[in-house]
């Protein structure tokens, strides 16, 4: 290609990234800046094979011999035909229904003669449905992987605009564009992004189905971001992309989600609103872990000047050692919490502790405390239906209590923030929690991490997963916060030993009740709003217009093709408004989680029989499933929905929206 004719395409990128930005930047087709000497991105696809982080993979959710015998095991007390009430405050802690969409997926492989055993995947078999290209490079091996695999969905993600520049002399940006727009079954994605964090949220919410198994492509080029790139390929997977898929949710909780909030409502609990002007305060948010004990003679002294709030179980551990706890934070709606602090009041007495729980909490916690108030979270079914204002939700509340108390503390933007007891983990094996905290706690402390005041901790996935959270939270509120717990490493929280802060706060005296006007100020619930906002949900409606599209989508494709993967994620989105979102909520998780696995189990079938008789057979029998599910579930919902009316007392001659 002669220089005239890169020009002519150079410009006719150049116009096509001008109607995407609406800004036009002054750019030169030899323009280039230079990347660190020695570092180099993928050169060719061969190059690019040798790369160990050359795929997306979501968590395995596909069951081995072991795993499936363990299952089917476990889920005997639970049957399809037992109705929604064996669904109520389980013993068992596991969602039935997504076990045995996995049960049969196996059994599936095994009928259709497959090796459910051999789990290996190669792209010589198989035409992955989407690239996923961190910059652009130069255009070619980009070119020539788009050629070679063929992708449904090209996806450019860019740190600069830049970095889509340097391929315009020889790609036809415009050309490319237009086609795969206009083709019924490609599509492409150019997204700009800041940080690691935030395209890996676009990536999971726009297409959480397509991106398993997603090619990633480092193309070299010569841009100062390229090493940015690099290191972005390699942090895209891993602890935090499991994060989000695991936290999906499942349906059994959102079952038993509705039923708490609608039964905890009925008690006239303060309802949270987040603050629009400043509370400050300081505070001391206290954890389970072990160093709570070694500290608890601190926390007392510094009680006088800081607001305590303890979470969950080491509001025991607080009150044995006779320190006043200001606000107590929960998140579980296990109905074990209630006897347990039961006992605690018992024992120790609350000594006008506040209550700040989840709307799905326990309903009876609320009469042991003299003063409670209800938040929503923000993944689950309750804030769909009972929710009239977007800031009475609290964001990154989990997956921890110690997650809800930082959250809680970012809401009211305060001053300085003590974390003790935070330890996410453990020092040592023999001393994993503090001694005087309620209840029990099994952990596994199999996973060796940076410690926050020695070198190598342990922790565990759960606990490690509200370090990801409260990273988050720190992140995005930019509070002041010092660690003084002797466990994990929390990025954004300064390392402190709890006896160096003593002088610091000995001139410093604020008001430590600086929260409590607000709080006092927020409104109760209205018991008989109940009713109006049920109805006005009109959730069977919506229930039965999913299910109704789900069901068409399935009967209508012969294969596991691309465009129905699209389809199911599009109906599985929160981006319709709140009342609509009810039946996405209950059931998103088990859809979303079960098609990635059957999305991955095709490309193993397809690596097993590249002449696709496997796959094609597999999809037949999951087909015929996926339709028992629908009627399975939605029956479910309905019965769920008939039991929730008679506790609410609303007539059920007047149930709004029963589909016909």
């Amino acid at each position: 290609m002669d220089l005239l004719e890169k020009n002519k395409l150079f410009l006719k990128s150049f116009l096509l990234q001008k109607q995407l930005t609406g800004t036009l930047q002054r750019v030169s087709p030899e323009e280039n800046s230079n990347s660190p000497v020695g570092i180099t991105g993928d050169q060719s696809i061969k190059g690019w094979s040798q790369v160990s982080s050359k795929a997306l993979v979501l968590p395995q959710l596909f069951l081995s011999q072991a795993g499936y015998d363990a299952l089917k095991q476990k889920i005997k007390a639970f049957s399809p035909d037992h109705g929604i009430r064996q669904y109520i405050n389980p013993s068992e802690d596991l969602d039935p229904h997504l076990v045995w969409g996995l049960l049969k997926l196996r059994e599936i492989e095994q009928k259709i003669g497959a090796d459910p055993d051999n789990q290996s995947t190669s792209t010589n078999s198989i035409r992955p449905r989407t690239i996923i290209a961190l910059g652009s490079g130069n255009g070619r091996l980009l070119n020539e992987m788009v050629n070679t695999f063929k992708p449904f969905h090209l996806c450019i993600a860019i740190r600069s605009w830049a970095d889509l520049e340097t391929s315009f002399s020889e790609i036809d940006w415009q050309l490319l564009w237009n086609s795969r727009c206009e083709h019924p079954n490609q599509r492409i994605s150019i997204l700009p992004y800041s940080d690691i964090d935030q395209l890996r949220l676009i990536i999971m919410n726009s297409d959480i189905i397509g991106c398993e198994h997603a090619l990633i492509v480092v193309p070299d080029s010569s841009s100062s971001l390229l090493p940015a790139y690099l290191d972005d390929r390699e942090k895209l997977c891993g602890r935090k992309l499991d994060y989000l898929f695991n936290y999906l949710g499942f349906t059994l909780d959102e079952y038993n989600m509705l039923w708490s909030a609608s039964a905890t409502l009925r008690r006239s609990p303060r309802i949270f609103h987040l603050p629009f002007n400043k509370i400050g305060g300081k505070y001391i948010v206290c954890g389970s872990g072990p160093s709570l004990d070694a500290n608890i003679n601190y926390v007392k002294c510094l009680s006088s000047s800081y607001s305590v709030i303890a979470c969950a179980s080491n509001y025991r551990t607080l009150r044995a050692a006779g320190i006043k706890v200001d606000i107590l934070c929960l998140l579980e709606r296990n109905s074990i919490e209630y006897e347990q602090y039961l006992s605690v009041k018992d024992e120790f007495g609350t000594d006008e502790t506040f209550l700040f729980a989840s709307v799905t909490c326990d309903f009876r916690l609320h009469s042991l405390f003299s003063d409670s108030m209800v938040y929503f979270r923000p993944a689950l079914t309750p804030l769909a239906i009972f929710s009239t204002n977007p800031r009475q939700v609290l964001y990154l509340e989990g997956p921890q209590t110690v997650n809800t108390g930082v959250a809680l503390c970012a809401s009211l933007r305060a001053e300085e923030v003590v974390l003790v007891g935070v330890d996410l983990g453990t020092t040592s094996l023999r001393y994993v929690r503090s001694k005087n905290a309620v209840g029990t706690s099994k952990r596994q402390f199999d996973i060796k991490t940076e410690g926050n005041l020695q070198d190598v901790v342990y922790s565990d996935s759960f606990l490690m997963d509200g370090k990801i959270s409260m990273e988050r939270c720190l992140s995005i509120s930019k509070l002041k916060v010092f660690n003084a717990s002797d466990g994990v490493k929390i990025e954004g929280a300064e390392p402190i030993v709890l006896s160096s802060l003593m002088s610091k706060i000995n001139n410093h005296i604020t008001d430590k009740y600086a929260w409590r006007d607000w709080w006092l100020k927020q409104p109760r619930f209205q018991p008989e709003a109940l009713g109006n906002l049920w109805k006005s949900s009109r959730s069977r409606v919506h229930v039965c217009d999913l299910f109704s599209s789900l069901r068409e989508l399935l009967m209508l494709n012969t294969s596991w093709s691309y465009d129905l993967q699209s389809k199911i994620v599009e109906l599985m989105k929160l981006d319709v408004p709140s009342r609509q979102q009810v039946a996405r909520r209950l059931v998103r998780a088990l859809f979303l989680k079960l098609s990635v696995t059957i999305t991955r189990q095709n490309y193993v079938l397809l690596t097993q029989d590249p002449s696709g008789a496997l796959a094609l057979k597999f999809y037949h029998k999951v087909q015929l499933y996926l339709l028992e599910i629908c009627n399975q579930v939605e029956s479910e919902i309905y019965e769920l929905f008939d039991t929730i009316e008679s506790d609410l007392l609303i007539d059920k001659s007047k149930r709004i929206g029963v589909p016909a």
